[in-house]
């Protein structure tokens, strides 16, 4: 019984975390030269998923021109 508390502690601060949501998606820093189907063929192994990086950044992209050497994008895991 002494066992199962202390699992039950372990787990708790786990489940606190925001590692299990961050899961879902991975960053990348846009390099010079990169485009979002070049993003999307390194990260993503199809250059043709570039809509849903660019999906997924909306609020910093307005346009899918409009990628900043240095800039943080967030890449959905598919």
């Amino acid at each position: 019984k002494g066992g199962a508390p202390a699992a039950a502690s372990a787990t708790a601060p786990q489940a606190l975390q925001p590692a299990p949501a961050e899961s879902a998606v991975d960053t990348y820093v846009v390099q010079a030269g990169d485009t979002l189907s070049r993003i999307s063929g390194k990260v993503y192994k199809d250059p043709s998923k570039w809509e849903a990086i660019f999906n997924a950044n909306r609020a910093t992209l307005p346009s899918p021109q409009s990628l900043k050497v240095g800039q943080t994008l967030v890449i959905p895991r598919s």
